[in-house]
Parts: structure tokens; sequence; C-alpha cells
């Protein structure tokens, strides 16, 4: 029977099992036959962790010509300040106070008008036509009779409000609106 031995350097030895050896001394003994790098020629030089030191903080004596045009002259206390102005403008335009040059005169649009058409037939229809094309979904009627409206008609004003106000100023009735939860109540006009 043989047994083999493996080295680090790629080579095979082939002993017979039977046989009294000491493996070290064969080894030994066929590893000095083996060719050996020239260790004359290879240096093993240790190297030493080097430590950079930081390099030393160099403060200038004056700051550069941009930082001293940029710095304030005097500062004033917090009460001479200006105040703080919220508008459109960048913080970095804002201005001293000064008086306006010029006097700007802005007209503004009036109100565009709400109109409603109203047909003939039942004011109570007719109003509760008007209140859900304007949101008012809950409409009460708190009268006992309801009144006809003769001929066809076109109300204009600029609020739902005003238009109910136009609309029931004829007929013994007021509109009430509820806004917080949304209803709308025709009630007997009461005496002022």
């Amino acid at each position: 029977m043989l047994f083999s031995l493996f080295s680090t350097s790629a080579f095979a030895i082939t002993v017979p099992v039977d046989s009294q050896f000491e493996p070290k001394s064969y080894v030994k003994s066929s590893v000095h036959n083996v060719a050996k790098p020239r260790a004359h020629k290879a240096k093993v030089v240790a190297v030493k962790p080097t430590i950079i030191e930081p390099a030393p903080v160099v403060i200038p004596k004056k700051p550069p010509l941009e930082v001293q045009r940029l710095r304030a002259k005097k500062t004033l206390p917090y009460h001479q300040c200006q105040p703080c102005i919220y508008h459109a403008k960048p913080h970095w335009i804002h201005k001293k106070h000064s008086q306006p040059k010029k006097l700007v005169v802005t007209h503004h649009r009036p109100h565009r008008l709400v109109g409603v058409a109203v047909y003939p037939g039942s004011l109570r229809w007719n109003v509760e036509q008007i209140a859900h094309r304007y949101g008012w979904n809950r409409v009460v009627w708190a009268l006992p009779e309801d009144y006809r409206w003769v001929g066809k008609a076109r109300v204009n004003a600029p609020t739902v409000a005003a238009i109910f106000e136009k609309l029931l100023q004829s007929y013994p009735v007021q509109a009430q609106f509820y806004e917080g939860n949304h209803v709308l109540v025709i009630t007997p006009r009461t005496i002022q």
C-alpha cells in the first residue's frame, strides 16, 4: 500500500506505508533536493507606519476684501431696527422706508350679478328650484299655504340672499338662511 504526502510547493512524494520511517526526516531530505529561491536577492523590509500630522491652521490677520465689504458698519439696538417686511419681494431687495412717489388708483370690477329665471306656477316650486341650483338642497316651507307666481320673469342680484329678498318682496314670506347646516327656511314675514 502506498501513502502520498503533499507539500505546499505542489509536488507529491509517494512512500510505502509498511516501512518504518520518520516523515519529517524523509520530507526534509527530499526538500533539500528541490531548487530554492535565491534568498540573498530578496529582502524583507518592515514598513514603518507613518503618522500624518495635520497642517497647521493659518489665521489671516485681515479678512479678505470681499468679507470686509460685507461687514456692517454699525449695529443698531433692536428697537431702532426696521420692522420685518412681509410681501412678495425677496429679503435682499428691501429698501428703506419711503413715501410712495405715485398714487396708484385701482378699479375693482363690480360683483357679477346672479341672475335667475322665475317661471309661472307655484312660488314654492320656484323657490326650491333656485335654492337647489345654488347648493341649498334642503328647503323647509314653514307655511300652511302656497302662492301663485304669474308670468315669466328674470331676477338679477349680487347674491342668492338678495335674489330671494327681491323675489319674495311682494309676498308675506321671508327667507332665512342657516349656513351651518345649509338649510333654507321660508317663514311668514314678521311685522317690523
